[in-house]
């Protein structure tokens, strides 16, 4: 990223060990968990980033999406022939209001041109080092409120089986078990199958994205599959193993529940991201004000603000960025009570996400 900033380059006063060179890889200041959430919605497979207000320098907040019932076979006529001169019915057309509601934001940190004497590195090496160390805790705590809102966006599951489960409720799975023989816990596929016969019993196409740890994770690793945010495992490799393309999200247990997990249909979902600072571009040697790509997901920017303050002779910044996520409205197959058209389609409820619990 291309930052005018400035220090003095002074000779230091402490000649000290860099703890990067001795941990290496283990390097707490580095350490980054899993954000599936991130990983499966900003994937190739999930579509794009939507409502990043870059397009001619627009800026907004909020938008209207229009969608369609489609025709149920339960109100198609049978034994009888309608014509023009019956009396007709006017297709239902609903909206949804998108808005983004929610933000995060670094809090402001200041850093002396003493202190960075005393460690040997100039301003801008400091700073950039922060700031990835930042953009690392704002991913995290922005994956954790994505899941959060993709939880709460689930819908009804019609399973194979002719049961149903309502919205925003757990499928219970068993998916590890314990072999009579030796006592080793064993992965049960069979179990594991219900998932497939699910997803496609509710119409929805595409490969199944799971979102989860846990039992979900060790049955994963049992089986011998890949997940799809594995270092080194291309995503397609991934999927063909399994038939399935599963998101290790080390937040899961705590946002959603412990062992509870997602299933989701790719580009039901979709990150929206608002950047305050863009088309300000203030790039001065003693002030930010502008966008910078993050060095993992390149779809999304963070809004940098950093100024010198004269008074106390500091380095302040903070990063930040307005997002929300949409997710399907469950009456996109219409409602229980619909009216018009005269029957309620069997789908009715279902919005590409479901709810699921292993054990």
């Amino acid at each position: 990223m291309a930052v005018k900033v400035s220090g003095l380059a002074g000779a230091c006063v402490n000649e000290l060990m860099d703890m990067r060179s001795i941990t290496k890889q283990n390097y707490a200041f580095d350490a980054r968990r899993p954000t599936g959430t991130l990983d499966f919605l900003l994937s190739p497979g999930n579509g794009r980033v939507v409502m990043d207000n870059t397009q001619q320098g627009r800026k907004y907040l909020e938008t209207t999406v229009h969608y369609k019932l489609r025709t149920t076979p339960c109100s198609i006529l049978t034994g009888t022939q309608a014509t023009l001169c019956d009396t007709p019915q006017e297709p239902a057309e609903l909206s949804k209001t998108v808005a983004i509601t929610l933000s995060v934001s670094t809090t402001p940190k200041a850093f002396s041109n003493s202190n960075m004497i005393n460690i040997c590195q100039d301003t801008q090496s400091f700073v950039r080092e922060y700031m990835v160390s930042d953009m690392n805790a704002l991913k995290e705590k922005v994956n954790d409120m994505l899941l959060a809102k993709l939880d709460a966006g689930s819908g009804r599951n019609h399973r194979y089986n002719g049961t149903n489960v309502a919205e925003i409720t757990n499928t219970t799975l068993q998916l590890l078990g314990t072999s009579s023989e030796q006592g080793a816990i064993t992965p049960l596929f069979g179990n594991f199958a219900d998932i497939g016969l699910d997803y496609r019993h509710n119409q929805m196409n595409g490969i199944p994205n799971l979102i989860g740890e846990g039992i979900l994770s060790k049955f994963w690793l049992l089986q011998q599959f890949s997940c799809c945010n594995s270092d080194g495992v291309a995503y397609d490799n991934a999927i063909a193993q399994s038939g399935h393309a599963f998101w290790l999200d080390h937040g899961a247990n705590s946002v959603l529940g412990s062992n509870e997990f997602l299933v989701v249909a790719p580009n039901v979902a979709h990150v929206l991201w608002f950047n305050k600072n863009q088309n300000i571009n203030i790039n001065t040697e003693i002030q930010v004000h502008s966008v910078v790509p993050d060095p993992d997901y390149p779809q999304l920017k963070w809004n940098f603000d950093f100024y010198f303050d004269k008074c106390t002779k500091q380095w302040i910044y903070t990063l930040s960025a307005d997002f929300d996520l949409f997710t399907p409205p469950t009456d996109q197959f219409g409602s229980d009570d619909l009216s018009s058209p005269v029957c309620a389609d069997a789908m009715v409820g279902t919005t590409g996400i479901f709810k699921y619990k292993a054990s």
